[in-house]
């Protein structure tokens, strides 16, 4: 499921050897850190959290917000989703051990842009798995932005990846298309105005007979 390219990636990563201490806790010598090192770097990990990702977002499309409470299918998948928010929280916090949190060289978990992205996902999902039966509005919202868990299967796909960090990096150009679109359509207006000069601006109808004209 994963291409060569993510692979090789991981590998080089795994080549480079952990650096600092990662939590202020974990130096690189650390067994349990080496371990989880091992684990997370192993193609098999990344392939069971695109499972597990798939099997969230078929939740969410079976998730019924009208249910009642002692609906036994309602019951039965918000506790799969218990179990698939303790999941998420579990893999971050095994990559924050292995590359340290913000703060512990390039490889930290915070410096990739796609990590944020998983970790503002785990958070979210953790604030509404905490507050579930709770009724305010604010953490309802927070519920309904577990939809946000699929976009984590862009980090585990090359390809998405590549296309939508092309799309953000072209954002700054389409300034200078909007500009080009402004021009073209004020040298035709000008254009219009010199060839047409209120040409338009009246109908004749002395073609028309009289009681059509009238209709009209």
């Amino acid at each position: 499921m994963l291409d060569e390219s993510h692979v090789k990636s991981l590998k080089s990563i795994t080549k480079r050897g952990m650096k600092g201490h990662s939590l202020y806790l974990f130096s690189p010598e650390n067994k349990l850190r080496n371990m989880l090192q091992k684990l997370t770097m192993h193609p098999y990990f990344d392939n069971g959290i695109l499972i597990l990702i798939f099997f969230s977002t078929l939740l969410l499309i079976t998730d019924d917000p009208y249910a009642r409470k002692d609906n036994t299918y309602q019951q039965m998948n918000d506790l799969l989703d218990k179990v698939m928010t303790c999941l998420y929280i579990l893999e971050c916090l095994l990559k924050i051990i292995v590359h340290g949190f913000a703060c512990n060289g390039p490889d930290s978990y915070l410096k990739s842009n796609w990590n944020r992205v998983d970790f503002m996902i785990a958070l979210v999902s953790s604030i509404s798995f905490m507050q579930l039966n709770a009724n305010y509005d604010i953490i309802k919202v927070f519920r309904f932005m577990r939809v946000l868990r699929p976009l984590r299967l862009i980090n585990r796909f090359p390809f998405m990846r590549i296309a939508i960090e092309s799309i953000f990096n072209s954002v700054p150009q389409y300034a200078n298309l909007l500009l080009i679109l402004v021009l073209v359509n004020f040298l035709f207006s000008i254009l219009g105005t010199s060839f047409f000069k209120g040409t338009f601006n009246t109908c004749h109808m002395d073609h028309v007979g009289e009681g059509k004209a009238q209709s009209i």
